[in-house]
């Protein structure tokens, strides 16, 4: 949180005049500061489940508006800058100019790092409904290829009195389309491997 309020004593020591002092500065700085903090927390908390579209898309909708909020309240961080410079045009003391650059600095650097946040959790969301919805894809076919050489087992199970001859041709097409299945479970794990690796890290 950025704050000038330890300071503002200090200033009022100092050869400032009335109509610049720190003080409007300092709570515009610190307002701007408390709302990017809570963009921040918000965006800690808005943890997403894999695979779940819904729940992805909803989070995706309220980031949208983050980011909409944070190019609105750009006008902010130019004013705060604005106001600045023009106390530091105002007095001649090196302390007081350094100290209202820190502290821009700070604000400045809060707010590119909770801009960045929040763009590089719109692109991860966005990868991660791309890759849900390929997930949610496999996950039914490999669900109906299980079903499919499950019961084709059990009919082998049940026609074991068949001549061998035929029992042989069914198992060869058994395993046929075992085969013709593994590369569609390669793929769904595949798709598996980045959702455990975000779910681990």
């Amino acid at each position: 949180m950025v704050s000038l309020t330890s300071e503002d004593a200090h200033f009022r020591t100092r050869d400032v005049p009335d109509a610049v002092r720190p003080t409007d500065l300092n709570q515009r700085a610190t307002e701007l500061a408390d709302w990017l903090l809570l963009v921040t927390q918000m965006l800690k908390s808005n943890i997403v489940t894999v695979g779940d579209t819904n729940e992805i898309r909803t989070v995706i909708g309220r980031l949208q508006v983050t980011k909409v909020d944070l190019e609105q309240r750009h006008s902010q961080l130019e004013d705060i800058f604005t106001l600045a410079q023009n106390i530091k045009n105002k007095t001649s003391d090196v302390d007081i100019r350094t100290s209202i650059t820190e502290k821009l600095e700070r604000v400045r650097s809060q707010w590119d790092s909770t801009q960045h946040a929040v763009e590089a959790r719109l692109l991860q969301l966005d990868d991660m409904t791309v890759h849900s919805n390929q997930w949610e894809e496999q996950r039914k076919e490999v669900t109906a290829l299980v079903g499919h050489t499950d019961g084709h087992f059990q009919n082998l199970l049940q026609r074991s009195r068949d001549p061998l001859t035929k029992q042989f041709e069914d198992s060869k097409e058994f395993l046929q389309t075992l085969g013709r299945g593994q590369a569609k479970v390669a793929a769904f794990n595949e798709l598996l491997q980045p959702a455990f690796t975000r779910i681990l890290v």
